[in-house]
């Protein structure tokens, strides 16, 4: 993988990382490149996961692969996907590649996920949304995200609306910004980093907050009551799947594979993109809810994320992909 922050890939690739080690196969991450300080470093040495570093050049990752005991390799992000195909290629292993990105991108990120999608035929490719599928131009296999659920949990009981991902166009930080102004009740956090960031902060105030990266995303949970997602482009994102296994209802943008994890009034609502207003609305609603009627509602949010969109549910069906690839 090709990393310099912790977020929804990052996530992906830990929890997967982990599971593969449970479930006893030999498992190991190879970065593209070294960035000083990254948070997800700490969580392999303390998962006791080993990685390794290229530097950054084409030359050095394709020697990084030779060193390395591969059987199976599998990228994420366009770049060490479009690099492990190619050398994978060369060296004859057998290339699982995993297509997270919902976004088309613009300048040199359009031309990375064209060579991403052309480059397919290469590896066995695999998606998180059938929106994504449809950009590949060879066949794909849909699998779900997976989360490890919490052992230990409780609900909270606060007024937080909480933003939590890139502040980036795709992710639609800036529409979540237009929130509290349209609604009475709530205070209104936002977790995450990106070019957007300090145009956003302008916003910052009594009703809106800015937190900044998060290393470790799970100890927020605990203080947010809803989650609040108006991306543009979606797969299926690692916050929302978070944030229900910690019993936290969502209300976001129809985008993606949204729509097979949010049931309208009955885990969180879907909204269609752009619609700031009925957004709003669905905020609202919430915050109306008797605690019963919430306490419903953070139920099925955890229920569905343990019997549909669990760690072990998932990983199952990918190790067979492996062993058939």
């Amino acid at each position: 993988m090709d990393s310099s922050t912790l977020g929804g890939i990052e996530t992906h690739v830990l929890n997967l990382a982990s599971e593969l080690k449970m479930s006893g196969l030999e498992v190991s991450i190879i970065f593209v490149k070294f960035y000083q300080n990254h948070p997800l470093y700490k969580k392999l040495d303390g998962q006791k996961i080993p990685y390794y570093f290229a530097n950054g050049s084409v030359y050095s990752f394709f020697n990084t692969l030779r060193k390395i005991d591969i059987d199976v390799l599998h990228t994420h992000g366009y770049k060490a996907g479009i690099w492990g195909r190619i050398f994978g290629t060369i060296l004859n292993l057998k290339v699982i590649s995993t297509y997270h990105a919902g976004e088309l991108g613009t300048g040199k990120v359009l031309l990375y996920n064209v060579l991403d999608w052309y480059s397919a035929f290469l590896c066995t490719p695999i998606t998180v949304s059938e929106e994504i599928a449809r950009r590949l131009f060879v066949k794909s296999t849909t699998m779900k995200n997976f989360v490890p659920i919490p052992n230990e949990m409780r609900y909270s009981d606060s007024n937080i609306v909480a933003f939590v991902g890139r502040l980036s166009s795709e992710k639609g930080p800036d529409i979540f910004c237009q929130l509290p102004q349209r609604v009475e009740t709530g205070v209104f956090h936002v977790y995450g980093d990106g070019p957007l960031r300090v145009e956003l902060e302008k916003h910052d105030g009594k009703k809106i907050k800015f937190f900044g990266q998060v290393d470790n995303v799970n100890e927020i949970w605990s203080d947010v009551s809803l989650l609040c997602m108006p991306s543009r482009f979606e797969g299926l994102p690692m916050a929302a799947l978070e944030a229900m296994s910690y019993g936290i209802p969502v209300v976001a943008f129809n985008v993606g594979n949204l729509d097979k994890l949010i049931v309208n009034d009955l885990n969180g609502w879907l909204i269609e993109v752009n619609d700031v207003e009925a957004m709003a609305v669905a905020i609202r609603r919430f915050f109306s809810l008797s605690e019963n009627e919430k306490r419903r509602m953070r139920d099925s949010s955890k229920k569905n994320i343990e019997e549909n969109y669990s760690s072990k549910a998932v990983v199952k069906d990918l190790v067979r992909i492996y062993k058939g690839a």
